[in-house]
């Protein structure tokens, strides 16, 4: 069922954003009826007051008798020219500057939302969302401006002069007007529902193209062009079978409002010819009742043939963002965030509770506690689904526990701004996030005011400086999106230094050399011990051996510290988990 609901809240977004700019509303409001005057309802008048003029015989001359006629029709003219100029630039101005702050606020709302929000969805939906609620602002409001506001205009210009000079024909009128209206708005309601379900199969198909596309390797290597082909088409027939539900209904409902449209087209043209002959009213009237009213109700026909389907179709493009906006964020900062600054970077879980709300499975930390000791090397071990990068996740609040405490150096995180807390450690992730921008860019990204001096320096502790000078523009090579025309290795030397060059106190490595090839990483070890001096760190590997010389070694599994000590103590009970895991390695890597 369609959520009339969501129609509101788009008109709320939409106003809110307009009524920023008063000035270009007044001009538009004010243009827009002196315009019809001048190009309509002036013309008409004038050329029927000559009519009378002539009906009434004489000899006549055409300066003497008609010159106002003449500089009437010039004046109404200019008029004309003058009030559609600013009517059409003031609308131009209006919708850049609206759709621009439009775009700003999904794109704010989109990038402030939790990890888990966009894990659940796909990013070329979000894409084409944003530019379908930003479209559907530009056609809504240059059907309100041109079509609906001129329509509403000339019914209440038709209706002023007609209850003036013929009030019966006036309230026959209205009357069918009111018919129309009612009949117009009650049928329009389910063209709304089968708009937004064009909408959201666009949507879909957006989503599965962004899909295929983004994993183009994945789809070639598997062989699989046919069934994603299939399965693209499939989302196409979804939009086919849309439209044409939507084509049909509009077909009917087109066909029953053109009565009331035809009736008062006729009764126009009866009335003026009975008018006419009964002598009811000067001929200048008649002729301006009949052309108002014929007028009228083919812009009533255009009003409900495409106006109504303009607006059916912005609400229904509007609706799947307007629901994104009308969506709580799901991780806030509080108002009264306290400022983040700490002298020693420990780290404390405490009665930690989390679940994972998407997941059937049980909670993941029943009252999870942990300690870490700043400038503490700490790797986080253990079987896959145990909890070890849940864990960094929580630390950078991607999530939000349900019950107790996470602090780094004594202070809350949930107490914090997110944006200080994340400035406060340099995450390093086992699939490197790059922009399709240059490397010097994505080196820098956390550091934009870096020099080019630092960003080399850091480049070359990372051991990526050796690939990045063969490459035919350096440091201003773009990297594809994703970081596509770089190897997994280079991706995580360049991600490698990003963190060196954030030198944030705390440290997260998950599994940031899995990429490396072994002579890469005993090269790049050093780096990482420089990297991590000084740094309270979190290193996650599934590759034991690079973390032999850390610090402490704490052992996961499902949510519970079962184990932690050093390497050697660990590897020495014969029965212990991460025994067993040491002794299950085969060339470094565990096995699953």
């Amino acid at each position: 069922m369609y959520d009339t609901s969501l129609s509101r809240e788009t008109i709320r977004i939409y106003w809110q954003q307009t009524k920023r700019y008063p000035k270009l509303i007044f001009a538009l409001l004010i243009s827009r009826p002196i315009y019809l005057i001048c190009a309509y309802i002036g013309n008409i008048y004038v050329t029927g007051l000559a009519l009378d003029k002539l009906r009434s015989g004489g000899n006549f001359n055409l300066w003497n008798d008609f010159g106002w006629l003449i500089f009437s029709l010039f004046g109404f003219m200019i008029g004309q020219l003058v009030f559609e100029y600013i009517s059409v630039r003031s609308i131009w101005i209006l919708e850049s500057k609206v759709m621009n702050d439009l775009s700003r606020l999904a794109y704010e709302k989109i990038i402030n939302e939790s990890a888990d929000f966009h894990a659940n969805r796909f990013s070329g939906s979000l894409v084409s969302q944003t530019n379908k609620f930003v479209g559907a602002y530009d056609r809504l409001a240059e059907t309100l401006h041109w079509q609906v506001y001129s329509f509403l205009l000339n019914v209440v210009f038709t209706m002023i002069i007609l209850i003036w000079k013929l009030p019966v024909f006036a309230f026959v009128l209205g009357i069918l007007l009111a018919i129309f209206f009612y009949v117009s708005i009650v049928l329009n309601r389910k063209g709304k529902m089968l708009n937004t379900q064009i909408a959201e199969a666009e949507n879909k198909m957006t989503g599965q193209l962004a899909d295929s596309i983004g994993n183009i390797l994945a789809v070639k290597s598997f062989a699989q062009e046919k069934s994603e082909s299939i399965r693209f088409s499939s989302r196409l027939n979804e939009i086919f079978d849309a439209n044409m539900l939507a084509r049909k209904y509009h077909q009917r409902k087109d066909a029953v409002i053109n009565i009331p449209v035809t009736t008062a087209t006729i009764l126009a043209v009866v009335f003026s010819i009975y008018a006419a002959i009964q002598q009811l009213a000067p001929l200048s009237t008649i002729l301006l009742a009949t052309v108002l009213t014929r007028d009228l109700f083919m812009r009533a026909r255009e009003f409900n043939v495409n106006s109504q389907r303009q607006i059916a179709r912005s609400f229904g493009d509007a609706h799947e963002m307007t629901k994104i906006l009308r969506t709580p964020t799901l991780i806030n900062d509080e108002d009264s965030s306290q400022e983040f600054n700490f002298d020693n970077a420990t780290i404390d879980f405490e009665d930690v509770i989390f679940k994972y709300k998407d997941s059937k499975a049980d909670i993941l930390f029943d009252n999870f506690s942990m300690h870490i000791k700043p400038g503490e090397k700490v790797g986080l071990v253990g079987p896959s689904g145990g909890g070890k990068s849940t864990i960094t996740k929580l630390l950078l609040r991607f999530m939000d526990i349900q019950s107790g405490e996470i602090k780094i150096g004594g202070i809350n995180i949930a107490k914090v701004q997110q944006k200080d807390l994340r400035n406060k450690i340099a995450y390093v992730p086992q699939e490197p996030l790059l922009f399709h921008r240059s490397l010097s860019e994505n080196i820098s990204y956390g550091v934009p005011n870096a020099t080019t001096k630092d960003i080399k320096r850091v480049a070359k502790l990372a051991h990526a400086d050796e690939f990045i000078n063969k490459l035919p523009n350096g440091y201003d090579t773009l990297v594809g999106e994703r970081g596509v025309k770089l190897s997994g290795g280079q991706k995580q030397r360049v991600a490698i230094a990003r963190a060196m060059l954030k030198d944030a106190p705390v440290l997260i490595l998950d599994e940031a050399t899995s990429a490396l090839d072994s002579e890469s990483e005993v090269a790049i070890q050093d780096a990482l011990k420089n990297l991590m001096e000084g740094k309270t760190t979190i290193v996650i590997a599934h590759r034991l051996s690079t973390i032999q010389r850390l610090d402490r070694i704490i052992v996961l599994d499902n949510g519970k510290i079962v184990e932690q000590g050093k390497h050697k103590e660990l590897v020495d009970k014969q029965n212990g988990l991460y025994a067993r895991l040491w002794k299950h390695q085969s060339g470094g890597f565990l096995q699953d």
